[in-house]
């Protein structure tokens, strides 16, 4: 029986939440049919479901969420986890009001927190390494900018559920005439997330809760699921080819300290991601040849969808809107990985590694694979899964374009980060 249904809204988010569950010995499978029948005996007690909604209109997100909170919480599902990202992108006031509203409970908590990345909530500000996330990198996002530090105005840009901030201290029952509302609560570290927590647990207000993988990592023993380490591996990845479809600064300076450190970078021009021509005859297989021809050459390839690092998002685009932009290019760049992965077929042990949720999800839907299994985190955001394709068992990495320092990839190429695995059913 389900223990938890965790509902994201991209892809990295979904991974990066689910092995917090997976590395404390749950069963865990990440999933992508919204129309998941939740009481037809699924064997996984933590199931994680991606439903991408963050680039919706805020009406529609909550529809598909209060649809999928009502067959939750039908099902019995002891707790639903609404999963947001850390640097408060997307649709989060319509998708909590419609968990609180689907789920009939009188109120949901919100810890925003990831203390492990420094971001910090305090009275009410959400803060992104010391500096309040609209003034943030987060802030010029040009799919998805962030432009409200203040959680509580920013829920309220999407819903009419009254919200209240929170303390650590203040985590008592909340009086009678509060019913009904988002709790937002202050977080500094993950001492504060654990207290939070616990105080929860004791109200048992475990029913509903929203946050992000800070927030996963503290939930499992108050659910019933035993930490317990694995088997310690290395993670030095060998043959390792990077496609990143993020223009988020934080990726585009982890491929710039990798491309300074002698990894072959190759851009993939605008002009080409916006094309939606077939990648085994014409431009596009010439396209595919320049890839492969990369591949050869080199154990450490980075493809990225950025113009000489930088993202000149309109130029050539006439005709598109952002949306389509940010669209198109997640498909392109789904697809030359496919495409890659066919040439490849199997004939060394390369891992490959994906940054960026929208692109990580145009990759399984170009592959037609509905669902996949989160084995370890090798450091902070970044996940190793196992996907099925053509009978083969892949390893992917993945991550948030904003997750990560600036020699995260060299680490990764030097095995200076560690993973822990679990037994999974």
């Amino acid at each position: 029986m389900i223990k938890m249904l965790i509902v994201a809204d991209d892809f990295t988010g979904a991974l990066d939440t689910g092995v917090k569950f997976s590395a404390a010995g749950a069963a865990t499978k990440v999933v992508m049919d919204t129309e998941t029948d939740f009481a037809a005996g699924i064997p996984e007690e933590v199931l994680v479901l991606c439903a991408p909604t963050r680039h919706l209109p805020p009406q529609e997100a909550y529809r598909v969420i209060r649809r999928i909170t009502e067959r939750a919480s039908a099902a019995g599902i002891g707790c639903i986890f609404k999963k947001t990202d850390s640097a408060l992108r997307g649709n989060i006031g319509a998708e909590l009001s419609a968990v609180l509203d689907g789920s009939g409970e009188s109120s949901i908590s919100f810890i925003p927190a990831l203390p492990s990345m420094n971001r910090v909530t305090r009275k009410g500000v959400h803060y992104i390494d010391g500096v309040p996330v609209d003034q943030s990198v987060f802030g010029q996002d040009p799919f998805d900018p962030v432009m409200e530090s203040y959680v509580p105005d920013l829920l309220r840009q999407q819903c009419s559920v009254p919200v209240r901030v929170v303390s650590g201290q203040e985590a008592g029952p909340l009086p009678p005439e509060e019913e009904h509302c988002i709790r937002v609560f202050d977080c500094s570290s993950q001492a504060d997330m654990e207290s939070t927590v616990q105080a929860l647990a004791r109200q048992g207000r475990l029913k509903v809760v929203a946050g992000c993988a800070g927030l996963a990592e503290s939930l499992p023993p108050f659910l019933g699921l035993r930490r317990r380490e694995g088997n310690r591996a290395e993670a030095g990845c060998g043959r390792l080819a990077v496609i990143c479809g993020s223009v988020n600064p934080i990726s585009c300076g982890q491929m710039d300290c990798a491309e300074a450190q002698g990894w072959q970078r190759l851009h993939i021009p605008l002009p080409v991601l916006l094309q939606e021509e077939d990648l085994l005859s014409g431009g596009g297989r010439a396209v595919m040849d320049r890839v492969w021809s990369a591949y050869l050459d080199t154990e450490h390839l980075i493809i990225d969808s950025l113009q000489n690092g930088t993202g000149h998002l309109t130029e050539g685009a006439a005709g598109l809107t952002l949306e389509n932009i940010r669209q198109r290019i997640a498909r392109r760049m789904g697809a030359i990985l496919k495409a890659l992965i066919d040439r490849e077929d199997g004939e060394t042990d390369a891992r490959f590694m994906i940054i960026g949720g929208d692109t990580l999800l145009a990759f399984l839907e170009a592959i037609r694979c509905r669902e996949l299994t989160p084995i370890g985190e090798l450091c902070p955001g970044v996940v190793l899964s196992k996907v099925t394709y053509q009978g083969r068992q892949y390893e992917i990495l993945s991550k948030s374009g904003g997750f990560g320092q600036r020699d995260l990839l060299l680490a990764l190429q030097e095995g200076a980060v560690e993973y822990s695995t679990c037994a999974l059913s």
